[in-house]
């Protein structure tokens, strides 16, 4: 079985995430690493990018940022900030829950009031936020009149 990991961001581990991201069919825009980069540059949030390799190669993703309001005296653990949705990506069940597992994990290391992940559909055992609402349209094929 494979290791979970934080990305170490080196050209080889950038490369494989990216890869990773063109393949997932989980995944957005957002889970790519130059979403990263705007994040940090704009929003000054710390990264926290979870993978979970197998073999050299990587089976599922999880992006992460810590974020803290000094306004609202809360911080948070969110994947992704700027995103309506950003889904784990993983190739199995049992790596999402791996990935699900170290999330938690962290967001206990870094004692955040909360873990968000702005998933599509809701995850187990994962209280549901139903304030936000995501509308999904196929462009595909001819639009009709209106």
């Amino acid at each position: 079985m494979g290791n979970l990991k934080f990305c170490d961001f080196s050209n080889d581990a950038v490369h494989k995430w990216d890869r990773y991201v063109l393949t997932s069919p989980e995944a957005t825009f957002y889970h790519q690493i130059a979403w990263k980069n705007i994040v940090e540059k704009i929003f000054k949030h710390k990264s926290y990018y979870l993978y979970f390799e197998e073999d050299g190669h990587i089976k599922g993703i999880l992006p992460l940022f810590f974020v803290k309001s000094y306004l609202l005296k809360i911080s948070a653990l969110i994947s992704l900030p700027g995103a309506n949705y950003s889904n784990i990506c993983a190739d199995s069940e049992v790596i999402k829950n791996s990935l699900i597992n170290g999330a938690i994990e962290l967001a206990r290391k870094l004692n955040v009031q909360y873990l968000e992940i702005r998933a599509l559909r809701p995850i187990e055992n994962f209280l549901v936020n139903t304030d936000n609402i995501t509308f999904i349209i196929s462009l595909s094929g001819e639009i009709g009149n209106v």
